[in-house]
């Protein structure tokens, strides 16, 4: 998606640009270009000012780079609802594949015990090995 983007971006005359600092205060914005050159919007109303743009460009510039930048919130949320799905596929598949070896296990355990407490207690210990097997064996969540 973000390549079909980029490249639409490109020839309309336009790059993505990160801005801010690392961390929270990145974030993606698209910039103008003209023969691979950058110009920030300060730039381009400098350049109108001075009469090396006509204003019409720019109102034309303008107009493109909202345009293009819905379709870029349109795609980041697109990508970030894809991989919220995907790590719940993820989290789901590595329950289901978990399950049978923790089953057995607390099945095993449980033949030697008759009471039902104890089975119902390893019962309860199965589902909540289960449910939290991320935590158990450190895995984080990764936005892939």
């Amino acid at each position: 998606m973000l390549f079909e983007f980029e490249s639409q971006l490109e020839a309309g005359g336009f790059r993505t640009v990160q801005t801010g600092n690392a961390g929270e205060d990145k974030a993606a914005d698209i910039a103008p270009c003209q023969m691979v050159r950058l110009f920030p919007s300060k730039d381009l109303r400098s350049m109108i000012i001075s009469g090396r743009i006509p204003e019409s460009v720019w109102r034309n510039t303008r107009e493109r780079y909202f345009t293009y930048l819905d379709a870029m919130r349109q795609i980041y949320r697109r990508i970030r609802i894809a991989r919220e799905k995907l790590n719940a596929a993820l989290v789901s598949l590595k329950k289901e594949t978990i399950r049978p070896g923790i089953d057995e296990e607390c099945s095993a355990i449980s033949e030697n015990w008759e009471e039902k407490t104890i089975r119902a207690y390893l019962k309860n210990l199965e589902k909540d090995v289960i449910e939290n097997s991320d935590w158990i064996t450190g895995y984080q969540k990764t936005m892939i």
